[in-house]
């Protein structure tokens, strides 16, 4: 759950959160982009960095500045 990731990576001081359970198929009884949005929502008020990177898309683990997009958004 998105509230629950969110508190359990703000408890561990975590710098970066990577959201893996989302994007993917769509057997949910919500979006396949609501996780998305309501971690990219939550985290708005945190320190956490989200990786969000398209599938196949390169991730720069030692990279703390990569920045990546709300792509999800262009796709809906």
């Amino acid at each position: 759950m998105p509230e629950e990731f969110i508190q359990s990576a703000t408890d561990i001081k975590a710098k970066r959160i990577i959201p893996v359970h989302n994007s993917k198929f769509s057997i949910c009884n919500h979006t396949w982009y609501d996780p998305l949005d309501k971690i990219s929502e939550l985290a708005a008020n945190t320190d956490l960095n989200i990786i969000t990177p398209k599938i196949g898309e390169i991730v720069e683990l030692k990279n703390n500045s990569q920045q990546f997009t709300a792509w999800w958004k262009e796709v809906k």
